[in-house]
């Protein structure tokens, strides 16, 4: 499925790092998301790597996970995410 501008969803991944900083054990992030023009969305690294580029609303800026994560869609526009 592809996301189009505007969409709405929830992304699960596991983080390694927090603000550049190594964390001592990774750790499960759960976040709210908003694709938007700029975001590139689900891309393959040059070293083969699956990533997610999105709109982080919880953190108000953008944001790359890499797999393996987990895209829970809302649907279009809605305002309860």
């Amino acid at each position: 499925m592809k996301l189009e501008t505007n969409d709405k969803f929830t992304i699960s991944y596991i983080a390694n790092s927090h603000n550049k900083v190594k964390l001592k054990k990774p750790k499960r992030i759960f976040r709210k998301g908003l694709m938007t023009d700029i975001a590139k969305g689900e891309f393959t690294t040059k070293k083969g790597n699956k990533c997610f580029n999105y709109w982080d609303i919880n953190e108000n800026g953008y944001r790359t996970a890499s797999a393996p994560y987990t895209l829970i869609v809302v649907g279009g526009n809605d305002e309860s995410v």
